[in-house]
């Protein structure tokens, strides 16, 4: 019976280390995860503030071509 009773114990042994290298492995994992959520949230920060200059880049020059436009058919109504 003490055979069994120290196997046992061995293998309990052997489960609590396991158990330990889980949780240390998880810390681990949960710690990488945030590491790069955190670099991907600055990443899409820094595209969505790119297509926004972006837009009001495009919306200046669509006012240029407008208004460039709006002068060009002046001229070729002429004066009123």
């Amino acid at each position: 019976m003490d055979q069994y009773n120290k196997k046992f114990e061995q293998v309990d042994k052997r489960f609590e280390q396991i158990e330990v290298q889980l949780v240390e492995f998880r810390k681990d994992t949960l710690h990488q995860f945030c590491l790069v959520s955190e670099d991907l949230k600055n990443r899409v920060h820094q595209v969505a503030e790119g297509v926004t200059n972006l837009n009001e880049k495009f919306d200046r020059r669509i006012d240029e071509i407008r208004k460039k436009i709006e002068e060009k058919h002046q001229d070729v109504l002429g004066p009123r």
